[in-house]
């Protein structure tokens, strides 16, 4: 019986110096998989409703996000804000934040401060809808959920650039 004992601990003794299997590549989870790594690119503002009111825009207000790693560049007629972004989920709607926003005016000078801002969002293919609250009711920049955003909201849709 000692003879069994002994190839017992031996066993358990290689086994447990090879460690875990390893993870098939089928099963392994790339950063390409991940939700900021989808949003990676250049955004233009394709339509914008404010409320009930689709707002009439001429070349998308010339709004434009960048989203490189977890920061966003907005530009808009001449005017820059950047800001670092965060990705995170509550009661079931996904939601961005747009916090440490630096303000540059039209002379690169910096204008003032930002709120952090929240928006409820929704990401099908190369669509971006972000839902925010204008405040009448509430807190003023709180996320909503975009797939049903009520009266009190701005409603940002947004096509990925080719460029």
């Amino acid at each position: 019986m000692r003879p069994v004992f002994a190839m017992m601990l031996l066993i358990s003794g290689l086994v447990a110096a090879c460690g875990a299997a390893p993870v098939p590549k089928h099963l392994m989870k790339s950063d390409k998989d991940t939700e900021l790594a989808r949003l990676q690119g250049v955004w233009k503002l394709e339509s914008l409703t404010v409320g009930e009111v689709s707002v009439p825009l001429k070349d998308g207000l010339g709004l434009k996000w960048e989203i490189r790693d977890a920061s966003v560049t907005a530009t808009s007629k001449g005017q820059l804000s950047r800001s670092t972004i965060r990705l995170d989920s509550v009661a079931g709607v996904k939601r961005l934040s747009r916090t440490d926003t630096r303000n540059l005016g039209l002379n690169g000078q910096p204008t003032a401060a930002e709120e952090k801002l929240s928006f409820g969002y929704r990401l099908e293919g190369d669509q971006l809808t972000l839902a925010t609250s204008m405040g009448a009711k509430g807190v003023r920049g709180a996320m909503l959920d975009p797939t049903k955003p009520g009266d009190d909201a701005i409603v940002y849709v947004f096509v990925r650039s080719k460029e």
